[in-house]
């Protein structure tokens, strides 16, 4: 039996403060999160360099992959990249309606967790 597996791309993503970028997503029952989406059939840094862009505005560089993690509810693997932003002008979409820029450990009510943890592990190895 084969089970099929989607592939997201996630980025922690920091402004010239090194503060990191939080979405606000309009159907999230925990509304902030990490910028990223699936994949469609592209080179995964691509994939989230175009999601970033058609939801916030933003343009973004990859620095690095972070980690590579398989979950479930879907089945899938998270590409977690790092990355800044070089341009860009929020502009709200249908699924985003606000930005923020945060310290780590200063974050939004509703932001999840697992989020919270997987940033702060990124950033503090470099």
């Amino acid at each position: 039996m084969s089970v099929i597996s989607l592939t997201a791309v996630l980025g922690v993503i920091t402004n010239e403060e090194g503060k990191v970028l939080l979405l606000k997503h309009v159907y999230r029952e925990q509304p902030w999160g990490m910028p990223g989406g699936w994949m469609e059939l592209e080179d995964p840094e691509d994939g989230l360099i175009r999601e970033i862009h058609e939801e916030t505005g933003l343009n973004i560089q990859i620095t690095g992959l972070s980690r590579a993690i398989f979950g479930q509810k879907p089945n899938r693997v998270d590409l977690v990249f790092k990355g800044r932003i070089t341009e860009g002008i929020f502009k709200p979409s249908s699924e985003i309606s606000e930005i923020v820029y945060c310290n780590i450990d200063s974050w939004p009510d509703g932001l999840p967790i697992e989020q919270r943890k997987l940033i702060k592990e990124i950033l503090s190895n470099g």
